[in-house]
C-alpha cells in the first residue's frame, strides 16, 4: 500500500452524485442516472456510470459511509427500517427470566454419507 504513488486521502474526498457530476451533461443523452463522481483535488475527479440502480445504490452508500455522508439509498432505508422494526419486537416482548445466548449454537459436525434418501411406501 505504501509503494503506491497515486492515492486518494479520504479526508479529501468529494462525493457528487446525478446531475451535480461534470459528465452528467455527457451521459444524460444516453438515459442513464447512476452517475457519481468522486472529487479528489480542486478539478481532479474520477467519473463513474453503474449499470444498474443496485450497483450504483451499493457504490454510493459504500462511498457515503467513508465520506462521513447521509446514506441515501431506498435499499438502505428498508433495511435500517427493518433492523429498527426487528429491535422494537424484541423490545416489546416479554424476556424477563429468559436466558438469551451471547454466542451463537455450534455447528454439527457434516454427515459421514450424503447418500440418503426417505423412501415413500
Amino acid at each position: 500500500l505504501e509503494a503506491l504513488d497515486k492515492k486518494i486521502p479520504v479526508s479529501e474526498m468529494k462525493l457528487e452524485v446525478g446531475m451535480a457530476c461534470p459528465h452528467a451533461d455527457k451521459k444524460r443523452a444516453g438515459g442513464n442516472q447512476y452517475i457519481f463522481s468522486i472529487f479528489y483535488e480542486e478539478n481532479e475527479h474520477l467519473d463513474f456510470v453503474a449499470p444498474n440502480e443496485t450497483v450504483f445504490n451499493i457504490w454510493i452508500d459504500g462511498l457515503s459511509v467513508l465520506v462521513n455522508r447521509k446514506l441515501m439509498s431506498k435499499s438502505t432505508e428498508e433495511d435500517i427500517e427493518m433492523l429498527l422494526n426487528m429491535d422494537l419486537k424484541l423490545h416489546l416482548l416479554d424476556l424477563d427470566n429468559i436466558i438469551i445466548p451471547t454466542h451463537p449454537p455450534t455447528i454439527p459436525p457434516e454427515p459421514s454419507d450424503y447418500d440418503f434418501f426417505y423412501k415413500l411406501e
